[in-house]
Parts: structure tokens; C-alpha cells; sequence
């Protein structure tokens, strides 16, 4: 899939925010047969989530129909004449907007049939060839005896055994079985979450629902055979990793990187959460000594040269689903995995930012923690790819008052927003720093920054931006480090680092961006829903930082583009916000001040989303003060994920 930052709004989003984005649709069918008997197909479709308003379609032994999923993803079809065994159709489409066919099979007796990746791997493996060649001629007489009940069944213990070499225990036959696709208003079941952790190890080792076809076609007999030839398509230092926790199947094992504000570089982890030792990617090395092999559960850094243990949360003994405590040395370090794969973390009382950054540049005096996010290793981006214009949101520290950021505002960490332009090609690259989200320098005044651009890094894919010319003058250095990740539902977000001094008055810059385009809200007065959120405030003072493992919000009102919300703090405290979409620019979510039955309102932000994860800051910087107390007082960032 290509990555085209010209759809590529900037990743910031409220706390809880991550799943308000729904695909509503309406259900329907047309049979077409000549006889008054008729077979009634039911089933749901999904990607792991739900695939929404898709077109169905359906070619039997006798007769044909169409219909169209609802926002779950459950399909009926009534067929006059319709004969078992049948071949089905659904077409999904993503973030992107790129459509991919996914195909299932009802045999003589079964009126049940999902359709999903999983089904497809059943298919192509019971007819030996792509479902796609077959259902564009019918089913014909040897379709049928391929799809016969013995060869369906033979097929699904193929596609379990596929299934658990790759890190995934499924148990039930995914054509037949009760699947409740994930949506924005509801969590998926266990099969669904299956099919989510499927798609995210594909994602991240650059291969296609096509290419996992291909790979059971051709070795239907052999489940270990057909695994081997998908993971020999995978990107190198990528491969489709394991995970034995059922509770949470999107945490794969393998490489990522992290980065919080304060840090000078993207760091490079391996993250264990299988239960069989790991071998890190050829080539990784770091300071200290590089293990050749990682325990059950554990991990290592190889920016600070050190190992952590993973361990899963548990609360009244049963595991919290994809919440973890990574310890580091005796730091413990929170960590929530979306369901797109990435993560994000919390350290609760660091006074130097042990994980991350240990090595680097410590936390102001007086911080009590650090956060930031986590980014699966994804090899498959050209700087091609980058092309395009976007809307960045950065956070950093400011070395020196300037004019452009307040004469008061030398030591405090601020945010603000910046245009790129990437040249087709991906070779340069021009900023301009905005004085509003969407209000920005038009594309013929002077560039904030002008950057060439590298890469990708042969061994974790990232990109270096590095500054040629600020404000019209040359300059040499001042490199970016960026990363880019896309969700299997097509979201694309990307985190970047500069590494120095920025040129225009900043250090320690933290930045992000998505391609996210947010829609109306669907979720219904009444809906509840609930995130993992993490608020920071940096400054010259230090570093705040909350943890909340059970925020659980409620919608009170929805309008064309808005909806109101409330929830009930730890402390009994009772608030309310609205959430505005696509304000200021597409893509964006903004929310004014809250109200509280005590204390403190909630602050305005402004905010995005993408991929299962948000980050969210400050909407006006100090209040659009230039008073050095007030600037410290207000600026914040925050992080959240949705919960599974």
C-alpha cells in the first residue's frame, strides 16, 4: 500500500477518542433464482474489524445473491433457487481507501458463513487455487466436490495448524463459529481478536491477505511448508513473530521503537511476548552486552544496553487484556498495545528518564515521570512513499526566548504546528511553522526549514530529515529521525525525534502525524465506552504524569459533527466535554473547556487519532499567555489508548 501524506493529517487525539470513528451502513439483499424455494445465508465479514456497508456477494451450485453488510458486519442473503455449496464475495476497504476481496464457502447442510482472512485461508486451501479465479467462474461441478463437508473440515485443521505456527490458537472453525467483529461502539470476541492479531503480523512483516493466500495454495498439505514459504516473503528482520497470549493476540513479538519528549532519538527495543526464547533481528547491536537469545516474556534495549522483564496486569487473577509492566532495573514502566499493534507507556515516579532515554538527556529537576509511544518496526516505506503535504504537531522544549515563541517562554516545553511538503520523489522536503492548526504560511513564503531526506534505514525502516536552510539562510545538521506505521485498517501514523538543537528554537522536539480523516460520530446517546490515558505536563518544572486504567466515558448528545460525553473521575469528581470532528481542518478533533462538579475543569485541546492509539495537547499554548508561570501552568501533552 502506498503512503501518501497528502491524506496524512496529524496524529493527535483525546483521551478515549480512539474508537468514536464509525462505519455505519444498512443491511439488504436480491436473490436471483427460478425456483420458489430459497436458501438464506447469514454471516459477518471482517478484518478484524468489522467490515461496514460492504457489498456481499454469493454464487451457489444453483442460483446467486447480494447484499450489504450493517455497521457490524452481519450480512443476510436470501437466494430463490440457492443450492449448496456456495462461494462468497465481501470487499472491504480501508483507511486508504485500498478495497481488498476476501472470500468464504458454505457447504451442503450450513446456512453460516463469515468472511474473513481466516475463511479465505480455508478456501484456498480446500480448492487448491486462488478462491478468486474460482468464483469468478462459478462453482462447477468439481467446485462442489472441493467444497464438499470432508474437505472443508480437512481444510480448517490445515488452516489451525497454519494459524498456531503463527503465534495464534485457534480452535474453532472460523467459517461456522460465532464471530462478533469489533466496531466502534462494541469489542470483538475471541475470534475476532484473532483475526486482529493475524492481520497486525502481517502488516508489520509487509505481507498481503493475497500473498497468505498464495503461500496455503501451495502447500495445502502442509502447514508447516505453507508458514515457511509465508514467512520467507516477509521484510527482512520482520518476520510473522509469535505471541502465545491469547488476551491480547496483537502483541507480537519483535522489534519496535520508542520515544518520549526529552529524548534525541527514536530508540531501538526487542519485545518478547511469546513464551518461547527469541532471537533479535540480525545486526541489532547497542551498548552493553546483546543477548543471542531473549527469556520468556522479557525484552532489550539496545539504545540504553539493557534487558526488562514483561509481565501481563492482572486484575482479581485474570489478565488485563493487552496491559502490561515492563521492568526496568526497579523502574516499572507501564505499557497498553491498540488494537493496531502499537503501544503506548508511563514510567510513575522517574526523576531521570530511565526507559526511555537513560543515556541521553535526563528529565528536568524535580520530574516525576516520563511517557511517550511505541511504534512497531515496519521496513516497507520508500521515501516515495512521504510525498505529499501534511500538518505535524510538535512538542518541544524552547532553548532561548524568540520572538516567535514569547520572550518569557525560554526552559518550557510548548507545542505547535507545522506544514511539510515532501517533494515527489521523497528526496526534499520544506516546512513552515503554523500560527494556528490549519492556519498556515501559504507555500510561497519563506520555509521555516528546507531538509533533504534519507533513507530508509536498512535496519528499522526510519527516514532522517535534515535541515539545509532555516528561515532563507543555510545552515548544516539539525537531523529529524522519523517513523512511520500503518494499522491493517489502513490508518498510517508516523513519530519523529530531532536530534539536536532545532533551528528554530526548540530541542528535546517530539513530533507526529496520521493519515487519519475522521467522520460524523456514530456512537448512539447512551454508548459507553473507556480508554488507558496518560497526561504530561513538561516544563521547566518538571514532569506530571496520571495513569488511568479505567477511563469509561458516556455519550449524552450527538449533532452532525459533535458529541457531548461524561464520566466519573477516581476521586467521584463528575465531568463533561464535547468533542467537535474535523475542527479546524479535517481530520482534527477539538474540544473546549469541560465542566466539573469540583475542582479543576478540563482543559482545551486540540487532537487526532489514528490506529487504535491518540495523543492530544494543549489547544492554546499557556492560554496564549507570554508569562513563563502561566506557560508552564498549561501547556500539556497526553497520550491514550482505546482498550480492546
Amino acid at each position: 500500500m502506498k503512503f501518501t501524506l497528502t491524506r496524512f493529517g496529524l496524529a493527535m487525539a483525546c483521551a478515549g477518542i480512539a474508537n468514536i470513528y464509525g462505519c455505519g451502513g444498512g443491511g439488504g439483499s436480491s436473490g436471483i433464482g427460478s425456483s420458489s424455494s430459497s436458501l438464506t445465508i447469514t454471516g459477518t465479514a471482517a478484518t478484524g474489524a468489522a467490515i461496514a456497508n460492504g457489498a456481499v456477494s454469493v454464487k451457489c451450485a444453483s442460483g446467486t445473491g447480494t447484499a450489504t453488510t450493517n455497521s457490524d458486519g452481519s450480512y443476510t442473503v436470501t437466494i430463490s433457487g440457492g443450492t449448496a455449496p456456495c462461494l462468497l464475495k465481501a470487499t472491504a476497504t480501508d483507511a486508504q481507501g485500498t478495497t481488498t476481496d476476501l472470500y468464504s464457502a458454505v457447504e451442503v447442510g450450513q446456512t453460516t458463513a463469515n468472511i474473513t482472512p481466516l475463511t479465505q485461508m480455508v478456501v484456498a486451501a480446500a480448492l487448491g487455487v486462488d478462491p478468486a479465479t474460482v468464483f469468478a467462474a462459478g462453482v462447477t461441478t468439481s467446485t462442489a466436490t472441493s467444497l464438499s463437508p470432508a474437505a472443508l473440515s480437512t481444510a480448517v485443521t490445515t488452516v489451525q495448524q497454519v494459524a498456531t505456527n503463527l503465534g495464534l490458537t485457534l480452535s474453532i472453525d472460523p467459517l461456522k463459529a460465532t464471530l462478533v467483529a469489533a466496531t466502534d461502539n462494541a469489542t470483538g470476541n475471541a475470534q475476532d481478536q484473532l483475526i486482529d492479531g493475524l492481520m497486525v503480523a502481517l502488516k508489520n512483516s509487509n505481507i498481503t491477505v493475497a500473498q497468505l493466500t498464495t503461500a496455503v495454495v501451495n502447500n495445502a498439505s502442509s502447514a508447516t511448508a505453507a508458514v515457511s514459504a509465508i514467512t520467507a516473503s516477509a521484510d527482512a528482520n520482520a518476520p510473522l513473530t509469535t505471541s502465545s497470549l491469547s488476551s491480547c493476540p496483537v502483541a507480537r513479538s519483535g522489534g519496535y521503537l520508542y520515544a518520549s519528549p526529552g529524548d534525541t532519538a527514536l530508540n531501538r527495543i526487542f519485545i518478547n511476548f511469546g513464551s518461547a526464547s527469541m532471537t533479535p533481528p540480525t545486526g541489532w547491536t547497542g551498548a552493553g552486552t546483546v543477548p543471542t537469545t531473549l527469556a520468556s516474556l522479557t525484552g532489550y534495549d539496545y539504545t540504553n544496553g539493557s534487558s526488562f522483564t514483561v509481565a501481563p496486569v492482572t486484575a482479581n487473577s485474570v489478565m488485563v487484556p493487552c496491559a502490561y509492566t515492563f521492568t526496568v532495573g526497579s523502574k516499572p514502566v507501564n505499557v497498553r498495545v491498540s488494537a493496531a499493534g502499537l503501544a503506548a507507556f508511563s514510567i510513575n515516579g522517574a526523576t531521570t528518564s530511565t526507559f526511555p532515554n537513560s543515556t541521553a538527556v535526563a528529565l528536568d529537576s524535580g520530574a516525576t515521570s516520563a511517557a511517550g509511544l511505541i511504534l512497531p518496526i515496519q521496513k516497507k516505506w520508500t521515501a516515495a512513499d512521504l510525498a505529499g503535504t501534511t500538518y505535524a504537531m510538535n512538542f518541544g522544549k524552547v532553548w532561548q526566548a524568540t520572538a516567535l515563541f514569547g520572550t518569557n517562554s525560554a526552559g518550557v516545553y510548548k507545542n505547535f504546528y507545522t506544514k511539510f511538503v515532501v517533494a515527489a520523489g521523497g528526496a526534499t522536503a520544506k516546512s513552515w511553522i503554523c500560527t494556528a492548526p490549519g492556519i498556515c504560511p501559504a507555500e510561497t513564503a519563506t520555509t521555516t526549514n528546507d531538509y533533504t531526506i534519507s533513507g530508509p534505514d536498512p535496519l528499522d525502516g526510519t527516514f532522517t530529515f535534515t535541515a539545509v536552510t532555516a528561515g532563507g539562510v543555510t545552515v548544516a545538521g539539525n537531523p529529524s529521525q522519523v517513523a512511520v506505521y500503518s494499522a491493517p485498517n489502513g490508518d498510517t501514523v508516523a513519530m519523529g525525534v530531532v536530534s539536536t538543537t532545532n533551528l528554530v528554537g526548540l530541542y528535546n522536539n517530539l513530533f507526529f502525524m496520521s493519515n487519519r480523516v475522521s467522520t460524523a460520530p456514530r456512537r448512539p446517546v447512551g454508548d459507553s465506552y473507556g480508554s488507558w490515558s496518560w497526561q504530561v505536563s513538561y516544563n521547566s518544572l518538571g514532569a506530571l504524569s496520571q495513569l488511568s486504567n479505567e477511563n469509561a466515558f458516556t455519550v449524552t448528545g450527538i449533532s452532525s459533527n459533535a458529541f457531548d460525553r461524561s464520566w466519573t473521575s477516581s476521586n467521584a469528581v463528575n465531568y463533561t466535554d464535547t468533542l467537535t470532528l474535523d475542527s479546524p481542518i479535517a481530520g482534527m478533533v477539538t474540544r473546549g473547556n469541560g465542566t466539573a462538579s469540583s475542582g479543576n475543569v478540563p482543559k482545551p485541546f486540540y487532537a487526532f487519532t489514528g490506529a487504535g492509539w491518540s495523543v492530544y495537547a494543549s489547544a492554546a499554548p499557556g492560554g496564549g499567555s507570554d508569562i513563563a508561570s502561566v506557560l508552564k501552568a498549561n501547556n500539556f501533552l497526553g497520550f491514550s489508548i482505546a482498550k480492546q
